[in-house]
């Protein structure tokens, strides 16, 4: 399959069995076994590590048409570059997340409190791509030069200001903790 473009993930990887914000499986232990989609409405699907989200991300679609794979950092990057440009949100990039209530939110549903006023719901949500800024932070493909934390983590957090849409954290590879998740992305 050669590829001609790609298309990123709408939402963050949602699990289907999870009925609140806590993942579901035994002990909140990631279980790559669910069924994963990318659509509003789900709880993300948190617990996991970098190489179960890849895994995950890479058979979420049974085609041959086009390859799945958990998103890369240059296309992260390049999101934003195109959020800023085409939505007016020049400071995208810099952007926090923040749920007042120090929850997880649905997919497509994180609610920032960046320069909102009292009763306003903005929702992190610019050209049609949500989540970036705010709710969880992401695994991408991108590792890390420390050896001893190779992964990357990107994207905002619901309950800290100093992780906002283009920062890039380090990680361990089995890290995984109720604030990771993933984004999908498609190859054409």
């Amino acid at each position: 399959l050669t590829s001609k473009g790609y298309y990123i993930g709408r939402y963050e990887l949602g699990d289907v069995y999870a009925t609140g914000s806590a993942r579901t499986g035994t002990s909140n232990v990631s279980n790559p076994n669910n069924p994963i989609v990318c659509k509003s409405g789900v709880y993300p699907y948190t617990y996991i590590n970098q190489a179960d989200s890849s895994y995950l991300c890479q058979g979420m679609y049974g085609s041959t048409n086009f390859e799945s794979d958990l998103i890369n950092s240059y296309a992260w990057d390049t999101a934003i570059v195109f959020i800023q440009e085409f939505s007016g949100d020049t400071n995208y990039s810099r952007q926090v997340g923040i749920n007042t209530e120090g929850a997880i939110q649905k997919c497509g549903e994180s609610i920032l409190n960046y320069n909102l006023d009292a009763g306003d719901t903005a929702q992190d949500v610019r050209c049609n791509i949500y989540d970036m800024a705010g709710n969880i932070r992401e695994w991408p493909t991108e590792t890390s030069f420390r050896s001893g934390i190779p992964c990357v983590g990107r994207g905002g957090h619901y309950s800290d200001t100093d992780i906002y849409t283009s920062l890039r954290d380090n990680g361990h590879t089995y890290s995984s903790n109720q604030g990771s998740s993933a984004r999908p992305i498609i190859y054409l």
